[in-house]
């Protein structure tokens, strides 16, 4: 499981969060390193915030797509657009703030959903 997330408290959260659920989890704090990982494979699911320094989180989810990589996607600004990118690349959308449960509850939705291979 990859987790980009450029907010220090949020990422470690998550990471904490996740890796606690039994997930092997590797932690980013943007785009770039995040597009790294996925190209060189091996990410089931990418839990990403919507706007990081280096560039859009839709990227690192788009990549993820290409990648046969499940997404999450954390915002806390949701509107008609963004809900529309996310289903472009079929991922599950997690409004900021979120409790835990909200968010074991996405990743685990998003598990759920068939990969999407190019």
């Amino acid at each position: 499981m990859l987790v980009c997330e450029d907010d220090d408290d949020v990422r470690r959260l998550v990471t904490e969060a996740l890796t606690a659920q039994g997930h092997d989890t590797t932690a980013v704090d943007a785009v770039g390193p995040a597009l790294v990982l996925l190209a060189a494979g091996g990410v089931e699911i990418v839990v990403t915030d919507r706007r990081l320094p280096d560039g859009d989180g839709l990227d690192v989810c788009r990549a993820g797509s290409h990648a046969g990589a499940r997404a999450v996607v954390m915002t806390a600004n949701v509107d008609d657009e963004l809900e529309l990118a996310v289903a472009g690349c079929h991922a599950v959308l997690l409004s900021k703030p979120f409790t835990l449960t909200s968010l074991l509850d996405a990743v685990a939705r998003s598990a759920a959903r068939p990969t999407i291979l190019p």
